[in-house]
C-alpha cells in the first residue's frame, strides 16, 4: 500500500466507494494529455507484427511512431491475457516527434505541472521513457532500470534509486508527479515518484540540466538514441498537471486489476 507524502499529493484513506471507483475505472476518466495503451490492440498498426505506429487516447491525442527495422513488436507477449509491445533492447523504440505534450515539456519550473507515468516488465537495463541527451545539461528526465536491479528516476542531472530490489521480469508501474508550486532557491523541491503500491519517494530536484528541445521517446534514451530498454510494455500516460494521490492510486489500481498484480490499495 502507499500513502501520500509532500505537498501538491492529497492524502486520505481508501474508502469502500474508492475501491469501487478502481473497479469502474478508466484512466480516461482522468484526463490524460496523452494515453497509450497496448492491450487496446485497435490502437496499434503493424506490419508483420513490427509496430509502425502507436495511437494515443486524451486531451492530446499523440501517437507514437517507429522507424524501419527499429520497430517493438506485437501480439507476441501478454500479461494476463493482454497484450504487451515487445522492445528488443537493440534498436526499439518509438519517438512522440515533439518535445511537448499538452502544455509541459517535462521540466521542473514553478509554471509548469505534470505526471509521467510507465507500466511495463524490464528484461534487462534501459530508459522506458525520457527526454535526455548524453550529457549533464541535457539529462532532463527519464525513469529506466539501471544494472540489474535498481529502477532510477532521472530529474534535472540527478539520478535517484526509487527501487532497489527489482526483479527482472516483475510487471511494474513508476509515476512522477511535479506540482509546479515548489521551484525557489538552488533546489527544487520536491517531487513525488510512485512504484506500484509502495509509499512514494520524496525527492529534491537538481539544476544541473537545463531545458532540452529534443523529443520524447518511449524505449531508449533520446540521444542516439541510447540506453534502449528490453522490456514489454502496457501503457504509458502523460498529463500536463499534477495528479492527486487519489488519483494515482485509481491510475496504478487499473493496470494492477488489469494485469493481476495483486497490489494493495486497501490501507
Amino acid at each position: 500500500m502507499f500513502y501520500a507524502l509532500g505537498r501538491g499529493v492529497q492524502s486520505g484513506h481508501r474508502t469502500a466507494q474508492g475501491m469501487r471507483a478502481i473497479k469502474n475505472f478508466s484512466p480516461l476518466d482522468l484526463f490524460p494529455s496523452v494515453w497509450l495503451h497496448a492491450p487496446d490492440t485497435q490502437s496499434i498498426q503493424d506490419t508483420g507484427g513490427r509496430v509502425d505506429h502507436w495511437d494515443g487516447q486524451g486531451e492530446t491525442p499523440l501517437s507514437v511512431t517507429a522507424n524501419g527495422a527499429a520497430r517493438p513488436t506485437t501480439d507476441v507477449v501478454s500479461a494476463n491475457g493482454f497484450n504487451l509491445l515487445q522492445f528488443d533492447g537493440t534498436d526499439d523504440y518509438f519517438t512522440f516527434g515533439t518535445d511537448t505534450i499538452g502544455n509541459t515539456t517535462l521540466f521542473a519550473r514553478d509554471n509548469e505541472s505534470f505526471s509521467v507515468f510507465v507500466t511495463c516488465r524490464f528484461s534487462d537495463q534501459g530508459y522506458a521513457i525520457a527526454k535526455a541527451g548524453g550529457n549533464a545539461t541535457t539529462q532532463q528526465f527519464g525513469i529506466y532500470l539501471s544494472g540489474n536491479t535498481d529502477i532510477k528516476v532521472l530529474f534535472r542531472g540527478l539520478h535517484y534509486v526509487v527501487k532497489s530490489n527489482y526483479v527482472k521480469g516483475d510487471m511494474i508501474t513508476v509515476g512522477v508527479v511535479w506540482d509546479g508550486q515548489s521551484a525557489q532557491g538552488a533546489l527544487y523541491d520536491q517531487i513525488n515518484i510512485y512504484v506500484n503500491d509502495e509509499p512514494p519517494v520524496v525527492r529534491e530536484v537538481g539544476t544541473a540540466a537545463e531545458e532540452t528541445s529534443q523529443n520524447i521517446v518511449i524505449g531508449a534514451r533520446t540521444n542516439g538514441p541510447g540506453f534502449l530498454a528490453e522490456m514489454d510494455l502496457a501503457g504509458v500516460a502523460i498529463w500536463d498537471r499534477a495528479l492527486m494521490e487519489d488519483e494515482v492510486q485509481r491510475y496504478i489500481g487499473y493496470y494492477s486489476t488489469q494485469l493481476n498484480q495483486g497490489l494493495d490499495f486497501t490501507g
